[in-house]
């Protein structure tokens, strides 16, 4: 696919050089996304995960994609910051920001304030600011899309995970406003996915009550949330939304 900014239509058309900026991009979703660049440039965020982003890099490499890693701790804004200037100073401004960084753990409702901001600094707050900073190339050009992946309970409770549903709340707000806040220039979405991995450690017992919660009768894949990326990028008249992609949860839990 190709995309470029019409200014007539304002929306996302046919260019093939693209720069692509996928956060947590290592692993699990934000991995699957970032395999599935096909033309452009991509920075690879990673945190922790060096040798997981490395081979991602050198696979798609290997597929002609310029890539190149990147690592942040996303709890520090200096360190967000940097690495927007770090990759652009190689690829140039950001085209397509993907946010996909996430801690997802368990919490007692006395949980303490360390596990709180930590959960707040990655999953929320650090979207705003490298939103922020994103933003100042893409202004410059007027256009550019930003994804943040949200989760299905940012719009409902789940015991045992407070502060991380709200978390993603918080998220789907943020994606509204930020959506307000830079149209028409900046077209900005979510997508909440329901199960689509399973948390590590899991159990078949797990699974397959995630399963029966379905309308579908089945769990997601990750193949469900690169459709859903696709989509929203190259849809030039959607922004200020959340795709929903559950196979139905939403619906029965």
């Amino acid at each position: 696919m190709r995309y470029a900014w019409d200014s007539d239509s304002v929306s996302f058309m046919c260019e093939n050089n693209l720069h692509w900026f996928i956060t947590g991009a290592g692993r699990r979703v934000g991995r699957a996304i970032a395999e599935r660049v096909s033309n452009g440039r991509l920075s690879a965020h990673f945190h922790t995960s060096s040798d997981a982003t490395g081979d991602l890099v050198t696979r798609l490499t290997a597929r002609g994609i310029k890539a190149q890693a990147v690592q942040a701790d996303l709890r520090g804004t200096d360190q967000i910051r940097q690495s927007v200037g770090q990759v652009e100073s190689v690829f140039g401004c950001i085209d397509v920001l993907v946010h996909s960084a996430s801690v997802f753990y368990k919490t007692q409702i006395q949980v303490d304030e360390n596990r709180w901001d930590e959960i707040m600094a990655v999953n929320l707050r650090s979207g705003f600011f490298l939103a922020q900073r994103v933003a100042e190339g893409m202004l410059k050009k007027k256009r550019g899309v930003m994804i943040f992946l949200a989760d299905i309970f940012g719009d409902r409770p789940l015991k045992h995970f407070t502060p991380y549903s709200v978390s993603k709340g918080g998220l789907l707000h943020l994606v509204r406003n930020l959506a307000n806040e830079w149209g028409p220039y900046i077209r900005v979405n979510a997508i909440s996915p329901g199960t689509v991995l399973m948390r590590e450690g899991s159990s078949d017992e797990e699974a397959m009550r995630a399963t029966r919660k379905t309308l579908l009768g089945r769990l997601g894949s990750t193949q469900d949330v690169v459709n859903a990326v696709q989509f929203l990028v190259e849809n030039g008249y959607i922004t200020g939304q959340n795709l929903v992609v559950d196979g139905g949860a939403s619906l029965v839990l």
